[in-house]
């Protein structure tokens, strides 16, 4: 019983983790998308 309580913890640990990962990756591609706005802004004014 122990052990599938371990593994149930192991399991949602690596959940959060890739959760974690796939947020960072799309703060960075929001980020990108929004300096690329910024500078054709820039550029058209």
């Amino acid at each position: 019983k122990n052990d599938e309580k371990a593994a149930l913890e192991d399991y949602k640990e690596v959940i959060l983790e890739k959760n974690e990962e796939a947020t960072l990756k799309e703060n960075e591609e929001a980020m990108l998308e929004e300096n690329e706005e910024a500078m054709l802004k820039f550029y058209m004014s």
